[in-house]
Formats: C-alpha cells, structure tokens, sequence
C-alpha cells in the first residue's frame, strides 16, 4: 500500500457516515434506532474487553474509558483500540461514535497471564446486564501451521477457559457480588490511612490490590481526605449487586464504587441539601444501615 501524498487534516473528521454497521439491517445492528430509546446508547452498562493491548489515550476514547483492569497492556493495539472505537467511541464531532457510547468500557488483558485469570479477573468488574467481550481464539487440535488462522477454535474449547466463562456468565467468579445487602459476605476489603485509601481482595492466601489512591485524589467530584472523610457502611444502595462506599465528610455526603482501578462517584451532595424533608448536615447527622 502506498501513503497518500497529501497532508493529513489539522483536525479529524466526522467519521459516522462511514459506520455503517450503525444502520439498518442486514448491513449494521440499527444502532440509530436504539439512539433514539432512552438507555440505547448503554448508559450505566459495563462492558469489558478481553484480549491483548489498546490504545488508551486515543483522542476519540477518552469519555468512558476505565483503562486496564487486568494484566499488562501490548504494543501491538491495533484489534483492541477499534474495538473500542465500534463499542465505545466518543459522541463528538469527530472521528467515530460508538455503538454504546455511553458505556462504561474496560479491557482485561491476557498478556502475561493466563486467559481464565483476564477472563475472572474482567467479570469481578461487571454486574447482572453488563457484558464480557471475549476477542481471542487459540489453536486446535487440527491447528498445524503457526502462520495460519486454519484451525484456530474458541475459547471453550478448554476446560479452564470454559470454567471461567461458565463462572462469568452465572455471576460465580466476581468478588465483589453480594448477597443481598450484607457487606460481610464481600472478599473485597476497604481500607484507609493517613496517606489515602485502597481496596484489597483476597486471591489464595494473599491480597491484590485492585484500587489505590492517595490523598488529593478527586473520584469526580469527591476530594479524597482521609483526615477528614469518614467512610460508612459498604451496601448496594442502588441495586446493582455491588457494593458502594458511603462516605461523609464535613463538605458533604457521596458514595463511591469501584470502577476499574480507580472509584467512581455517582452520587455528592453538599450540606444544605433537602432530600425531600431532609436537611443534610454532617456535623450533627448520623449515617447507619
């Protein structure tokens, strides 16, 4: 192939016209007609990509991009960064828009770990309705020629990949699930200190630790300081089968949820807020459940 001779554009380009896997069928899913649903553009949906490397900082991914979630990224980003891009790229006037680009979108890499750990370690971030994108097939049985896509199968083919699909798919695998809202079920510890906060999980007889944060850290528009900041209760407050944290302090009230390696934050009120008849004010307030 040979380059175009002409300068590339000072800005990209509107690119939508070009999708046409966003149109009717048979040539694309009638993703405009979804668009046009509340929810159709996958707002609170989580989706989680499993497979070698993505380009993170592309100037089209950068809205709902949670990053790496799991395992080490690859250079070789290509396949990973246009699924991004079909899934998940900004709504803008440039470049692409994503089929659900209101999605939260993750990715789970099995570089330089085994396919069943990405695969557990992406379902431990999604919840009932989420989904897990597994873009990857290895060589069979009659997989003879390493330069050939002949004979490549799918993942369930084995066993321990299947175990960890099955595991996903019923909601087994994930860590941070609970039964109903008992914080004491959770494998998942919150822990702070004078520097900041993190959470730790159980995995054998050790932790990882999949959040960390220091001090000054802002989770949108909450200001981590564990000097002030006292977190509550861990509870699915809004249903979703994970757990949030309540936090207070004296500005306000928030919870944060884990998303990816970093916490979200869907709900912060300041003092003086009325819910309903309620007068918020942390300095004589008490938070229980």
């Amino acid at each position: 192939m040979v380059p175009r001779p002409e300068e590339p554009a000072a800005a990209t380009p509107d690119f939508t016209s070009r999708q046409g896997y966003l149109d009717p069928a048979p040539a694309g899913v009638d993703a405009r007609f979804a668009w046009t649903i509340a929810g159709g553009r996958g707002a609170r949906i989580r989706i989680v990509d499993c497979e070698h490397g993505w380009l993170f900082d592309h100037e089209d991914l950068l809205a709902n991009n949670g990053g790496i979630v799991s395992g080490s990224n690859n250079a070789s980003n290509d396949h990973g960064t246009a699924v991004f891009g079909i899934l998940g790229g900004d709504r803008d006037t440039k470049g692409v828009t994503g089929i659900a680009a209101d999605a939260w979108l993750a990715a789970s890499s099995w570089t330089n770990q085994a396919a069943a750990t990405a695969i557990t370690e992406a379902a431990d971030e999604l919840r009932p309705g989420d989904f897990l994108l597994l873009e990857g097939q290895l060589g069979g049985p009659k997989h003879t020629n390493p330069n050939s896509d002949i004979g490549l199968i799918a993942l369930e083919w084995w066993p321990d990949l299947f175990a960890a699909i099955r595991a996903a798919a019923t909601g087994a695998s994930s860590s941070l699930r609970q039964r109903a809202t008992d914080s004491k079920t959770l494998t998942t510890l919150l822990v702070t200190s004078p520097w900041g906060i993190g959470i730790l999980k159980q995995q054998g007889n050790t932790f990882s630790n999949p959040v960390i944060a220091a001090n000054g850290t802002r989770f949108g528009g909450w200001l981590l300081n564990t000097a002030d900041n006292r977190q509550g209760a861990l509870a699915d407050f809004d249903g979703d089968t994970r757990a949030e944290i309540l936090v207070t302090s004296p500005w306000g009230i928030g919870l944060l949820e884990q998303a990816g390696r970093t916490l979200g934050n869907p709900v912060i009120k300041p003092n003086g807020t009325r819910f309903g008849q309620w007068l918020l004010n942390t300095a004589d307030n008490e938070f229980g459940i």
